[in-house]
């Protein structure tokens, strides 16, 4: 990763066919629209990717479908799983393809499991890449997170470029932010616009999918921009998350097919009640 990076990444939907399938054919359309609203690259396969309901074989076909696309912007592999082996192996392979960096969160389901076993399986994707690596903490979700300890102990890795933190607690933020040559990039939509107070580097965010420009603006701290995301972000959480960025895709022009399961789409009605409060809000894109 550039040590000069700064700005806004996108964390990108994964586009499906009505069967489920991968599609890689409304990409070049999405990430020349993403370009044109100011973002600095996209992360493929991450948590609004739904990238742990991906094959490690779908989650490959898919990195290089974007790369092959990809025109000025950055892209960051998520390649993070619950099998350490998998990760190190998704790793390498975004190494190899062409990624700028890979964004790797720490193996889950095992409750609590100790600060060296977490070190000792982010290690290996460390260990697996040459390229920059991001750590992806996220403990609301994954129920394991990269902790003090389990930073202490990966501190200095020459492949270790920094922490994606979406904790959404500004105090893990600034303390990551501290850390000699580690970059950090907010993960919660709701602090877009204290990205530099909090010693960020920049945004990591879903909401960009539909609303680019609207994240790029609160993260320049323009007049109103928080303000006006925040009057999204509240609007959406009203409905089930996945199946609501997806709608609002659509509706934006960009079909991306359903989410996969387990997650869903949106009922009729709750797509429509969605789409109306989004126009009302004055924010959403003409198709």
């Amino acid at each position: 990763m550039k040590s000069d990076w700064r700005g806004l990444y996108t964390a990108m939907v994964t586009p499906f066919d009505a069967r489920g399938a991968v599609d890689p054919g409304p990409l070049a359309d999405f990430l020349a629209f993403q370009h044109e609203s100011g973002v600095e690259g996209v992360v493929v396969g991450g948590t609004n990717g739904e990238g742990q309901s991906l094959s490690v074989v779908e989650r490959m076909a898919l990195l290089e479908a974007v790369l092959g696309r990809r025109g000025a912007l950055g892209v960051i592999a998520a390649t993070g799983a619950a099998s350490a082996i998998d990760a190190a192996t998704l790793t390498r392979h975004a190494s190899g393809a062409g990624a700028d960096a890979a964004l790797v969160l720490p193996p889950f389901f095992f409750p609590e499991p100790e600060s060296t076993g977490v070190a000792a399986a982010l290690r290996l994707a460390l260990e697996a890449s040459d390229i920059p690596v991001l750590l992806y903490h996220i403990p609301q979700v994954a129920r394991v997170g990269v902790t003090p300890a389990v930073a202490d102990q990966l501190e200095g890795h020459p492949r270790l470029a920094g922490i994606k933190d979406s904790s959404g607690c500004t105090e893990s933020i600034r303390a990551f932010s501290r850390r000699p040559g580690w970059q950090v990039y907010v993960g919660e939509d709701r602090l877009a616009s204290r990205t530099a107070e909090l010693g960020a580097a920049g945004v990591i965010s879903g909401t960009a999918n539909a609303f680019p420009e609207l994240v790029a603006a609160a993260v320049k701290r323009e007049a109103g921009a928080q303000e006006r995301l925040d009057a999204v972000l509240d609007v959406i959480g009203k409905f089930p998350a996945f199946g609501a960025n997806r709608a609002i895709l659509r509706a934006s022009g960009f079909w991306l097919g359903p989410p996969r399961a387990p997650l869903i789409a949106l009922t009729a009605e709750q797509e429509r009640e969605l789409i109306d409060a989004l126009r009302a809000l004055g924010v959403l894109r003409a198709p």
